[in-house]
């Protein structure tokens, strides 16, 4: 169990990004399609798994020395280093043997990708503002190329575009809760010490207008090209703008350090998640 803990399995849900663009293409119901994109998120997840794993042995020494990630495997010592070590290497060469053998090369090239951008995000990146925000979006983008690469479908530019805004407004609003928490904590990390909630706040803002221009545009150049007449794509607006006004008061209350929790523990933000889900499919496959 403290292996698996140790690749913090619950934020895999961050690897439903692989879906994304095959779902813009409407191709998720091809069962050949949805089984490589299906293989494609297994993968991610073991090699961000394996990814945490190398995290948390970097950190090892410094983290048994905080509050709460002391009580993980590997700075508390359940799982000894060697172990630790086995486990990355299992999960990587599985991860990528599972997209070498059932989906494509491409995925496997970003894959290799994404694990030297994670490695030097947690050996150098993670300690230089600005740097650390990008490095931790690459990954996310990295995630939804990896499912248009799975299938073998294009990306739109406001569809890369939005992903990318998107994941900026996620790791921002991440370190701005972090920031809000710790606020004259001593066991605050040193790059929060680094950001102002000023400078946070302008970041926020950025990420904010980006991913809203983007979607909209993407959701009318989509509906001009969509067979039905209902305005699936146009009426997908309005959860979008809910959800990330509703996101940006949870990093305001400081509570969007994990954005994963703040999504399933805000119901109004899980609401207007579930509407977009459900106008979104609709004019896909409606």
């Amino acid at each position: 169990m403290g292996l698996i803990g140790s690749m913090r399995p619950k934020q895999w849900i961050k690897n439903l990004l692989v879906f994304a663009a095959p779902a813009a293409a409407g191709v998720l119901d091809e069962p050949d399609q949805l089984a490589r994109t299906s293989v494609t998120f297994l993968a991610f997840g073991l090699v961000a798994g394996a990814m945490y794993i190398v995290n948390d042995l970097i950190d090892r020494e410094r983290d048994a020395h905080h509050p709460t990630k002391r009580n993980r495997p590997i700075p508390s010592g359940r799982v000894s280093v060697t172990a630790a070590v086995v486990a990355a290497m299992v999960a990587l060469g599985l991860g990528g043997a599972m997209v070498l053998v059932w989906v494509n090369a491409a995925v496997l090239l970003l894959l290799m990708g994404y694990v030297a951008n994670t490695l030097v995000y947690s050996v150098v990146g993670k300690h230089e503002p600005v740097i650390d925000v990008v490095q931790v979006s690459i990954g996310f983008v990295l995630r939804a190329v990896g499912g248009a690469l799975a299938v073998d479908v294009p990306i739109s530019e406001w569809f890369a575009i939005v992903v990318m805004f998107g994941a900026l407004l996620m790791v921002v609003g991440k370190r701005a809760s972090e920031v809000k928490a710790l606020e004259g904590s001593a066991d605050s990390r040193p790059i929060l010490d680094r950001y102002s909630p000023l400078f946070l706040h302008h970041l926020h803002a950025v990420s904010t207008t980006g991913m809203l221009l983007a979607y909209s545009l993407w959701a009318f150049e989509t509906a001009e090209q969509a067979t039905s007449t209902f305005p699936w794509f146009e009426l997908s607006i309005v959860p979008i703008v809910v959800a990330i006004l509703r996101y940006g008061y949870a990093i305001d209350a400081g509570s969007a350090q994990a954005p994963e929790d703040a999504l399933f523990a805000d119901r109004v933000l899980l609401a207007a998640a579930a509407v977009w889900a459900g106008l979104f499919f609709g004019g896909m496959y409606g």
